[in-house]
């Protein structure tokens, strides 16, 4: 029996990630998302419109943890695409590619996952075709929105189809507690997470960039292969201006993606999240491969990248071997959680954060970007030195070092 309570942001507070599916559980249209003074999509109640059902209540996933059947001990794979030109496309190994093709080609299914709009928005959108994937491709350090998404998965899997959905853990787990039950046809893929910033800071960054450059932006590639991968997946960030010309960055020297690695301008959920941990709700888990090598030999080079695939459900390991045109090489989970730490913990908050979202809510954007970007000289100095560092021993080299370090704490501990 459904506890007939609406969703309180004041009593959920801090943990709600966003995810929306109060909004469309809600057949009142009573729930409409609406960026916080933080700029993070949250549930606000239309008064004159609740009926006090308790629906969005108890399908909330902050409230309510998700407890999925048939999970099994997962297993762990470094997989890439054979064929460079999807793997290039692609953030790490190209699975999401392979994924999508056999759902579509083979399932005749349809695909759901994080797209870049005209605006620049961050939403998941369906797919048919292939040529509807790519959008997918790609990451997307913003939190997407999810709109009437879970809505049409539901409906798609009433018709019997196949469905493949795409999104981050605690959006995977708000479509489980949407739908309310298990689906033979349903296959979820969540992306490796430790945190994500709001679409409002994104499209801030966008505006900061068009005034610096005095030129508008066409589109923009949070993660750009024009360098060969290494084992602490260094992203690069490629702007492509209307003008056709071209800006690459790394993420140490970009106003958005700075704050993302210092990591304090993540949802204030996702510093005590319910979802990094072994314990993972979708059947497949795909991430970067960060470290591969460190611990156990990999028998290949990597030059475009490699995925990180966890298997957690008989659906999800039956799945991944029915891939073609894919290396596939098994590994031990404790070399993956070396360098992924989000498997086993939430990212730890930051002592910046407070001062950041009070500066977020009081700043304009040009302010805020000067002093965390511009004018951060400790900042700066930490930068240019770890690229000092990285030129004169090496990636392999460094990541050993660390490798060890690792090794050593634990011992300690």
């Amino acid at each position: 029996m459904i506890k007939k309570e609406k969703i309180r942001i004041d009593k959920i507070g801090d943990h709600c990630t966003g995810c929306g599916a109060c909004s469309v559980i809600c057949h009142k249209n009573a729930i409409k998302m609406l960026p916080n003074n933080q700029g993070f999509l949250k549930p606000h109640i239309i008064e004159e419109k609740c009926i006090s059902c308790g629906k969005c209540s108890a399908i909330c996933p902050a409230q309510n943890k998700v407890k999925r059947t048939g999970r099994i001990s997962f297993h762990t794979y470094a997989i890439y695409q054979l064929d460079s030109k999807y793997t290039k496309k692609s953030s790490s190994g190209g699975v999401f590619y392979s994924l999508a093709k056999y759902m579509i080609e083979n399932l005749h299914g349809v695909v759901f996952g994080a797209i870049y709009t005209k605006d620049h928005l961050v939403e998941i959108a369906k797919a048919e075709t292939m040529k509807e994937v790519f959008p997918m491709m790609g990451s997307k350090y913003v939190y997407s929105n999810t709109k009437k998404t879970y809505q049409e998965v539901k409906e798609e899997l009433e018709k019997k189809r196949f469905v493949l959905y795409s999104g981050l853990p605690c959006q995977i787990a708000g479509l489980y507690n949407y739908l309310g039950k298990e689906y033979e046809n349903l296959i979820t893929v969540e992306i490796l997470c430790h945190g994500a910033p709001s679409q409002e800071l994104f499209s801030k960054y966008l505006k900061y960039l068009e005034e610096y450059y005095k030129k508008p932006i066409q589109e923009i590639r949070q993660r750009d292969f024009s360098e060969k991968w290494n084992l602490f997946i260094t992203k690069r960030i490629r702007i492509i201006f209307k003008d056709k010309q071209e800006l690459v960055l790394s993420e140490d020297f970009d106003p958005y993606m700075s704050l993302y690695i210092r990591e304090i301008s993540y949802n204030t959920s996702c510093y005590h999240c319910n979802y990094t941990n072994l314990e993972r709700n979708a059947d497949i888990t795909i991430g970067d491969y960060g470290g591969l090598g460190l611990k156990y030999k990999f028998s290949k080079e990597i030059k475009d990248g490699i995925s990180l695939v966890l298997t957690n459900t008989e659906k999800g390991e039956k799945l991944i071997h029915k891939l073609s045109n894919i290396y596939i090489e098994k590994r031990e989970i404790e070399e993956a959680l070396l360098f992924n730490t989000c498997l086993t913990k939430p990212t730890t908050c930051p002592k910046r954060r407070e001062e950041f979202q009070i500066d977020y809510e009081n700043m304009t954007y040009q302010e805020l970007f000067q002093k965390y970007f511009e004018k951060d000289i400790k900042y700066k100095l930490r930068a240019y030195g770890k690229k000092v560092i990285i030129k004169v021993i090496g990636y392999k080299r460094l990541g050993k070092i660390m490798y060890q370090n690792k090794i050593t704490k634990r011992k300690q501990k």
